[in-house]
Parts: C-alpha cells; sequence; structure tokens
C-alpha cells in the first residue's frame, strides 16, 4: 500500500529515507528547519566500507590502519583496519541528488508532533498541521519527534568536546612530516595524550584536492561548555559552533593547550589550520524508537559517539532498513515497524557501547601512553572490545 510519509529533518538520514520510499511510489514530504540546502554542514566523516560503496564503487578514501603517536610523537601502535573517509556534504549530496524539487519544505520548523488512531501529525512554526500515515524522526541530536516519542529522554553530555578542523595537505608545515606521512599512506592517526586524543585523517576537497580532517577531544565542565555556547539563553548554537565560531578568549586558550600537549607533528596541523569549529559530545539511546506512527532514525534514535566513525553509516542503513520495513506485506504496519526497531537496536548496540567505552578511557584513565608496547596495546583492545562487533575490524 502507497503511503503519504513526513520525514522531519533532511539531512542524511531523512534525505536517504526519502530516496528509498520515493522509489517504492510512496509520497514524501521533508520538513526541514534550515533554509539553506545544507551543502556547508559538516567536516570529515569515516563510513563502513559496505556502505560507502552503495554510494559508488570507490566513494571515499580507502583507510587500512590506524597509527597511533603518544605525546612525544613517538608511534607506539599500528592496528590494521577498514573505513572510509569522505566529507559530509559529499554523501548528503549523493543521497539528495536524486529526489524531485519541492519534495523538501526548506525553513520549516516542527513545533510539535502527535499521533490519532492510524495517523501521525505535526505542527509547524506557521501554525500549519499536517497529517500523515507516518511521520518519522531524523531531526538530530535536538530531536523534535523524540519528544514525542520518549517524552523522558535527555542527551547527555560526557563531559567533552571535539574541537574540529582542516587544513590543505600542500599547506602543512614542515613540522607535520610524520603525520604527513602516515596519512598519505591511507592511515587513520591518533595521538593518544594526558586524557585527551586527537585523530586526523584525509578527505578530498571539492575541488580534489588532498585535506587533513582533524577532531581533538577536550575535556570540559558543564559550566565551561553553557558558557562557550552560550546556552544561558535559547541558541541555536545549543550543540556545536561553527566554523569560526569559537569565541576569541576560548580560541587563545585552545590554541594554548595544543602546544602544550601535542608533539609537535600533530600541534603544527591544528595550530597551521584555519577556522576552528567546535561539538559538544553527547551520548544516549531513546527508550524506543517507534510509538505508533511515530519513527526515530539517525541521531534522533541514537546518539552515535563519533570514536567508530560509524554514525553516519548506521543512519543510513536505519534509512533504508526502514523503508524496507514500511514496504513489507508480513502483518501490520504497525507490527513490522516494531520489529524493525527491535532488530536495529541489536545491531547498532556494539557500535554505540564500544564508543562511549573508548571515549570514557581516552579521556578519563590518565594512562601513560608513553611506557606502553605494542603488545600492551593489543592486550587494551581486546580487553576493551569485550567481543564486540566492530565494522571496521570485520574480515
Amino acid at each position: 500500500m502507497k503511503m503519504n510519509i513526513g520525514i522531519v529533518g533532511g539531512s542524511i538520514a531523512g534525505t536517504a529515507l526519502a530516496d528509498r520510499l520515493l522509489q517504492s511510489g510512496h509520497r514524501v514530504e521533508i520538513l526541514e528547519r534550515s533554509a539553506s540546502d545544507l551543502v556547508d554542514r559538516g567536516l570529515g566523516i569515516a563510513m563502513d566500507p559496505s556502505v560507502a560503496e552503495t554510494l559508488g564503487g570507490d566513494f571515499g578514501i580507502p583507510i587500512h590502519q590506524r597509527v597511533v603517536f603518544d605525546r612525544t610523537g613517538v608511534v607506539r601502535w599500528r592496528q590494521a583496519l577498514s573505513k572510509r573517509t569522505v566529507r559530509w556534504s559529499v554523501v548528503h549530496e549523493v543521497l539528495a541528488s536524486g529526489l524531485p524539487e519541492g519534495i523538501v519544505d526548506r525553513g520549516t520548523h516542527v513545533l510539535e508532533v502527535g499521533v490519532e488512531d492510524d495517523l501521525a501529525w505535526v505542527r509547524t512554526e506557521s501554525g500549519n498541521r499536517r497529517e500523515f500515515d507516518v511521520v518519522v524522526g531524523a531531526d538530530g541530536i535536538g530531536s523534535r519527534v523524540r519528544e514525542a516519542v520518549d517524552p523522558g529522554f535527555k542527551p547527555e553530555f560526557l563531559g567533552y568536546v571535539a574541537i574540529r578542523g582542516l587544513i590543505p595537505v600542500e599547506a602543512l608545515p614542515p613540522e607535520a612530516g610524520p603525520v604527513r606521512e602516515a596519512v598519505l599512506d591511507g592511515s587513520m592517526v591518533n595521538g593518544y595524550l594526558d586524557r585527551s586524543h586527537v585523530v586526523a585523517y584525509p578527505i578530498e576537497s571539492p575541488s580534489g584536492d588532498l585535506l587533513i580532517n582533524w577532531m581533538w577531544y577536550r575535556n570540559t565542565t558543564m559550566e565551561d561548555l553553557d558558557d562557550l555556547l552560550g546556552t544561558g539563553e535559547p541558541t541555536v548554537h545549543r550543540w556545536s559552533l561553527p566554523p569560526g565560531g569559537i569565541p576569541a578568549a576560548h580560541l587563545e586558550t585552545f590554541r594554548r593547550e595544543v602546544s602544550e600537549s601535542m608533539p609537535a607533528s600533530m600541534s603544527s596541523i591544528l595550530r597551521s589550520s584555519g577556522s576552528w569549529s567546535l561539538q559538544a559530545i553527547h551520548g544516549g539511546t531513546a527508550s524506543r524508537a517507534v510509538s505508533g506512527r511515530l519513527v526515530l532514525i539517525g541521531d534522533a534514535n541514537r546518539i552515535a559517539i563519533p570514536h567508530v566513525g560509524a554514525g553516519t553509516s548506521m543512519a543510513i542503513i536505519d534509512a533504508r532498513s526502514l523503508a524496507a520495513a514500511i514496504d513489507g506485506s508480513d502483518g501490520e504496519l504497525d507490527r513490522r515497524l516494531d520489529r524493525w526497531a527491535e532488530v536495529r537496536r541489536g545491531e547498532t548496540r556494539d557500535a554505540i557501547s564500544f564508543g562511549r567505552d573508548l571515549g570514557r578511557f581516552l579521556q578519563y584513565s590518565g594512562t601513560e601512553w608513553t611506557t606502553w608496547s605494542s603488545d600492551d596495546y593489543d592486550r587494551w583492545w581486546t580487553e576493551l572490545r569485550a567481543g564486540r562487533r566492530l565494522y571496521f575490524e570485520s574480515s
């Protein structure tokens, strides 16, 4: 049966869902808060190669190993892994390229959603109420749809932020040589520091030049975060700050800490980069992903902690598997949705729990990484993994 489906949020999860539903002949509307086409959103991301390949056979840059530097600049560990790295906007552009004009209703602020019998509805800031057979919340960490599905849920601030930036490989200073060499060899570079860590990997610019995308994870109190983001008053920057948006006083402190806490091979990359952005790291999974004809996918359902590079891939699989459930013929729609939610919770549990545990250890254990041998790192990883299945270690 063809349905009328409303999708709140036109980011990657919402766009991927719309693409599949339209292929099956459903009527779809995407209600997107932003008035822009989102091409300027996001920096680099890492993806599951099996998902990346569905967007194009050679999609993204292949990554074959992790190289770990300690705070003195010594390489302590090399680990095989399998990822694809790419700009967020490229993923969104590919998914959105097949959507017909008029599908995305931009600048539409959804204030409230609900369910009546076998229908779901949304109310927008303009006062309009729209009814659908199903409403899907693909509206991210601050999801309005989740407020109706799981009203008790609150994102949990995990005590640290990711400060992010980009720099062309050709603009790297000489001191960055060891990191540059590892990145050009197809590696994801990690710097394990004192209660902090930094990650760097290659992505392509819109013109095809090679860039280094980096993320520095810095511990931050809730009080400092409120001051940094200005959350004492309602603000569009509740969860993050865009490139160039970090206040000057904080930026000066961050740049000083970079010089003091990292080897020159890494600190020189950060200090030579242009506009920095910032993302507060939150965690949490909704107690349920389905309530009647309301459904959650992507970060509206579970907040993907970035350390395993799985958030974008999980959002795309959420969308495609939900579309398959909606198209299914085995039983009533409500039962298919419930079954879909249960299966997806099981499929994503390992990545979510491992990401939280890894971040907690790197940011709070106080480990003296400079004293560890490669065997020590291997043992630690095996113990931390605890048998959990991780896509980037799959054979």
